[in-house]
């Protein structure tokens, strides 16, 4: 079996968790977002078998991940995470903090 891996947020620390998947046997990078636009052409150019997203939402909707790396800003990694549990996700990686506020973290 191959993980599906996905990346959310493709600034320097997210091209790090691609850059591990691929090294990593069994483990593909399947679908990548950032609102970013350099930022999904350089995936294009580096990883030119994942899917790219302009969201993190269509990413979740459109695909099955096996895994999720969230590695974007810490404001929004709360809801992100929640999202990717609701859509199935079974493994979930959180650049810290997960969330910023307690009413977050308690979620």
């Amino acid at each position: 079996m191959t993980f599906r891996a996905g990346v959310v947020g493709l600034g320097g620390h997210g091209f790090r968790h691609c850059t591990a998947y691929g090294r990593a046997e069994g483990v593909a990078v399947h679908a990548v977002a950032d609102c970013s636009e350099s930022a999904l052409q350089r995936a294009a150019e580096e990883l030119p078998d994942a899917r790219r997203f302009d969201t993190w939402r269509d990413m979740l909707a459109e695909t099955e991940l096996d895994v999720l790396s969230v590695v974007t800003n810490g404001p929004s990694h709360a809801e992100i995470v929640l999202a990717a549990v609701e859509a199935g996700v079974p493994r979930i990686f959180c650049e810290k903090p997960f969330a910023t506020s307690v009413g977050d973290a308690v979620k």
